[in-house]
């Protein structure tokens, strides 16, 4: 009697634990499957991220260097009005000395961005 009621409990646990431990398994293999998609998008947007880093590096570091070339153009200019007093020449150099240091340049950086974006556009450096 005590193995009947032993396999009668047993055939009223183990389909249920069973149907349980098979549950497990499955949502183990969704979750995983999540995960392996969670990290290839992470992947996608760390290069993304890292393209438009260095293509926004580049346009800075390509805006600044004309403006240092223009910069020192203008400065070399000056030196020369001050040493030969032509005012003229002193106020063309002033003139363009200001104008650089006025320029804001993220004016130009939103239309740069919108480019960069289109797939069709070839960033020139």
């Amino acid at each position: 009697m005590v193995g009947q009621a032993a396999a009668f409990i047993g055939a009223q646990v183990i389909p249920p634990t069973i149907s349980g431990i098979r549950d497990y398994f499955c949502a183990m293999q969704e979750e995983n499957t999540k995960r392996q998609a969670i990290a290839a998008n992470r992947d996608v947007l760390i290069v993304r991220i890292t393209a438009e880093k260095e293509a926004i590096l580049a346009y800075f570091s390509q805006r600044f260097a004309e403006c240092r070339a223009a910069l020192d153009e203008f400065f070399e200019l000056l030196r020369h009005a001050v040493d030969s007093r032509d005012n003229h020449q002193l106020n063309v150099a002033l003139a363009g000395i200001l104008g650089i240091i006025q320029d804001n340049p993220l004016d130009d950086f939103e239309t740069f961005k919108q480019q960069f974006h289109d797939p069709d556009y070839t960033i020139e450096i």
